[in-house]
Parts: structure tokens; sequence; C-alpha cells
């Protein structure tokens, strides 16, 4: 399961690894853990707003309880696919 805590791990290692300038700067600041609990909270936000779309839209579809099911277990890997992309991004330094 997907959870805050767990966004703010994989933003902090993905910092490191893809963005160590950022990373030292925000270590040095005290900032670190401010700055990976935003992107994480953001990440959460994003996450439940992709899938209550998916649920409003199976509430409105004709298909089957099982097909719902299938739809709806696809859209939740497809955000957590989505949010882990989005919170572990940096750009090159």
């Amino acid at each position: 399961m997907l959870s805050e805590t767990t966004l703010k791990k994989m933003v902090i290692e993905a910092m490191k690894e893809k963005d160590p300038t950022l990373f030292q700067e925000l270590t040095n600041s005290g900032e670190l853990e401010a700055f990976a609990q935003m992107r994480a909270t953001d990440g959460m936000e994003t996450y439940q707003t992709l899938i209550y779309q998916a649920l409003d839209q199976s509430a409105t579809s004709i298909q089957t309880l099982y097909e719902k099911i299938q739809q709806h277990t696809i859209a939740n890997q497809d955000a957590k696919t989505i949010v882990i992309r989005q919170v572990t991004e940096f750009p090159n330094p």
C-alpha cells in the first residue's frame, strides 16, 4: 500500500541519487525533512484524486462487478506508478 511515509523515503533516496547537490543543501539547511514531507503530501493528494476519479468512472459504468474490480486494481496500480514517478523526479543538475 502506498503511504506518505513510504513516499517520503522515496523522495529522499531519489534526491540523494539524482540531485546530490540539492540533497546536501537541504540537509545542511535542515530543510530536508520538510521538503520530503511536502512532496510526499502532494503525492498522496494526487494519488487520492486519481483513485476518486477512477471510482467515479466505475460508479457510472455498466460493467460487471468483476470488471469493476479489475478496473479498480488497474487504476490503483496506474495511480501508484504516476505518483512515484512524480515524487521521485528531479531534474539533472
